[in-house]
């Protein structure tokens, strides 16, 4: 029964820490996260695979709607040797405790793990998608190359960006076949 007890509560802890991480900690003011890109062809959605393809931005991944590989990189500091230094060299206490408990050599390889650690962060994590018009632009070029080639010569292709006040955004592809 105790273990148990200890089981759920560390799942419950884990899935709150991740729940209540901030997605766009990342994104800058004036940009906006991709969430979901949407394809409409002839007035109805399609999902399929080779149009998905086509398309050049897609959203993070998600696991059960939840962006874990995106909260990963979000635990990553974006500036980690300015911190430890700030945090430890540039703090004479803090520099004198800690070669006091450890060596020079052994302080280092704490600093080098520490960085590891944070890039290992940044490879295992995914960045966040930020919208870019431009690879929008290109998408709508390569849906209308997709369909002109299958034969429908007279092809319009549009987008439309829907962006909200939290810093997120969807983008809509309409195609019009002709």
């Amino acid at each position: 029964m105790r273990h148990y007890l200890t089981k759920i509560s560390l799942i419950i802890i884990c899935t709150t820490s991740f729940l209540s991480c901030n997605v766009i900690k990342r994104v800058n003011k004036g940009e906006h996260l991709l969430t979901k890109n949407t394809i409409t062809v002839n007035d109805k959605k399609t999902s399929n695979e080779t149009l998905e393809n086509m398309i050049i931005q897609k959203p993070n991944g998600t696991l059960l709607k939840v962006p874990l590989r995106l909260h990963i990189y979000n635990f990553a500091r974006p500036n980690i040797d300015s911190i430890l230094k700030n945090k430890i060299y540039n703090n004479p206490r803090k520099l004198a405790w800690k070669t006091k408990t450890l060596s020079k050599k052994q302080l280092d390889k704490d600093i080098e793990s520490r960085k590891g650690f944070n890039s290992w962060l940044k490879k295992t994590g995914e960045a966040p998608v930020i919208v870019d018009s431009l690879k929008t632009k290109k998408s709508t070029i390569r849906l209308k190359a997709y369909y002109y080639n299958r034969g429908w010569f007279d092809v319009e292709t549009d987008y439309k960006i829907n962006k909200t006040d939290n810093k997120k955004a969807t983008i809509d592809y309409v195609v019009k076949t002709g």
